[in-house]
């Protein structure tokens, strides 16, 4: 049984019925596409459970190539690379774009890394399992050559990163901000990651570097992912048409979500540390240390403003949110879509009484990783998350953000 709602797109480039083929039947210039831009339909053949996986685990973290796994039927053998009948024969490697839609929205756009069959000769089926990644993956298999950098943004340095001969990302296919901090000019050697050195670039500006839904590449830098306009409210008791209750809400509160010293160290610098005070890190049971080692910031002075900004986010012991669970099956068509429409580095407002005891937690939240689980029954989409509440940057005249009593910073 097909998983319902939901579209697969496999892009493959042999000539098929719809496509535009010079003296063909169908080879009008008004009746169809030029030949090599096929786009295949392989929704019917969908069973099983559909799966998702993009983001990282935590916002101190970075991410990692996104995966996607489905499961299609092949009674017929039309997904069997051996099978020369078959009406995709010679497209079946890996490489090949898939798009994934849920309710009419891209939830998923990557390439086949692999194909999994398993044979069951008594029923005389055959189930394909075909495992996809997105940008992430294809640019780690691309290292760089030895090169010499400039001083420069993150933006800038990013750009030139794919622009470079070797790495050559289509200009269509990024999305690049500018960046806040200056970045210092350092020697790439040859053999480099070309992705280990676009986080480091982003990790040196405290931003995110991903690849989205629609496989892009993404770089939203500190201030410009705090600033995102808030999409959903997640409410135990919705009240908006885009309000809606989760269905599990995980908190924590553990060593990792709590530092009292935090060290950045930039390359050819000396490393600048922020802490509290001796008392209060000996009531704390001790020194617990966040640690950023290796940027390219330009001066030990942004070093230590780094670090006084991760000291004033990680000092606070509280439990934190980190995990939203929404079951979206029996939500109405425009609030599913725009969950779905959901995207890293989005931010969420958390209005949420636990046990229902007590006053409500009211929090701002940014997405940090997106997983989609899909069956004939039920379809769920999970929210890992970090809060921002309180990293927030100051922004004069801001309603929210512009008040001196109000929840924002003034940022480094």
């Amino acid at each position: 049984m097909a998983l319902p709602d939901v579209t697969v797109l496999a892009q493959f480039t042999n000539p098929l019925s719809a496509d535009f083929i010079f003296d063909g039947p169908t080879g009008i210039f008004d009746g169809g596409l030029f030949a090599g831009s096929a786009t295949t339909d392989l929704s019917t053949f969908t069973k099983g459970t559909l799966s998702i996986r993009r983001g990282r685990s935590n916002a101190l973290d970075d991410f990692s190539a996104g995966q996607a796994t489905i499961t299609l039927e092949d009674p017929d053998r039309r997904f069997d690379a051996s099978n020369v009948s078959s009406p995709y024969a010679g497209e079946l490697g890996p490489g090949r774009q898939f798009i994934i839609q849920s309710h009419g929205v891209t939830i998923f756009t990557g390439s086949t890394t692999g194909y999994q069959m398993s044979d069951e000769t008594s029923f005389a089926y055959t189930d394909v399992v075909v495992t996809l990644e997105d940008l992430l993956g294809p640019l780690g298999r691309r290292p760089m050559n030895a090169w010499t950098t400039t001083s420069q943004l993150p933006g800038a340095r990013i750009n030139a990163v794919l622009n470079r001969a070797e790495v050559d990302l289509p200009a269509a296919q990024r999305s690049i901000g500018a960046g806040v901090s200056v970045l210092q000019g350092d020697n790439v050697s040859h053999g480099s990651s070309t992705v280990n050195y676009l986080q480091l670039v982003a990790a040196s500006d405290m931003g995110r570097l991903f690849a989205s839904r629609v496989d892009v590449l993404v770089f939203q830098d500190r201030v410009s992912a705090a600033l995102t306009p808030i999409t959903v409210r997640i409410m135990d008791a919705p009240t908006l048409a885009l309000d809606v209750e989760p269905a599990r809400v995980a908190r924590s509160n553990t060593i990792r979500d709590q530092y009292n010293r935090v060290t950045v160290d930039r390359v050819g610098g000396i490393a600048q540390s922020a802490a509290l005070a001796t008392a209060v890190i000996l009531a704390q049971g001790g020194v617990r240390t966040l640690s950023r080692s290796g940027l390219l910031l330009i001066d030990d002075a942004a070093s230590l403003a780094m670090a006084d900004w991760l000291l004033a986010i990680y000092s606070e012991s509280r439990n934190r949110v980190s995990d939203v669970v929404v079951n979206l099956a029996p939500l109405p068509l425009a609030l599913t879509q725009a969950l779905l429409g959901i995207e890293l580095g989005d931010r969420v407002t958390m209005i949420f009484t636990p046990n229902s005891v007590g006053a409500a937690v009211t929090v701002t939240l940014a997405v940090e990783s997106l997983t989609h689980t899909i069956s004939v029954f039920a379809q769920s989409l999970t929210l890992g998350v970090s809060v921002v509440d309180n990293s927030t940057p100051f922004v004069f005249d801001d309603v929210t953000f512009g008040t001196f009593d109000g929840p924002g910073l003034f940022i480094f």
